[in-house]
């Protein structure tokens, strides 16, 4: 039986937040359709949890990073400037996203201007995605 709730809070800054980054080959995506189970996952979460704790004052949200300027990516590129700029082709922004953009959008998620956004699913790419 689904628990109910009386009556939200007044006020909450209470944020969960669920990210998937899934680093694939063009033959992996090809030959398996695992990966976009997962991310498909991760949104169904975001608006399950969304769901059964907005009634609390608790919003989910994800934050869906682009191709990120971690020391991890910037590792695998390494000295490969061809890599490097097909990866920045990628988003209309021609560059990789700065791991600060990706923390900016989680704060003002997280903050009292989105106290009305829940089970959204946030896309920090540079419009990569809207441009394929």
């Amino acid at each position: 039986m689904p628990r109910t709730f009386n009556k939200a809070p007044k006020q909450s800054t209470a944020h969960l937040g669920f990210q998937a980054k899934l680093w694939l080959t063009a033959d992996k995506l090809r030959s398996n359709g695992a990966p976009a189970e997962y991310k498909h996952g991760v949104l169904g979460l975001t608006r399950t949890a969304a769901a059964e704790f907005g009634r609390q004052g608790i919003r989910v949200n994800a934050v869906l990073p682009g191709s990120t300027a971690t020391p991890m990516l910037l590792g695998f590129i390494g000295e490969d400037e061809g890599l490097r700029r097909m990866m920045e082709a990628t988003t209309p922004i021609g560059r990789l996203i700065d791991p600060e953009d990706i923390a900016e959008a989680a704060v003002w998620l997280s903050g009292t201007h989105a106290r009305m956004v829940n089970a959204q699913a946030m896309s920090v790419d540079g419009g990569g995605v809207q441009s394929r």
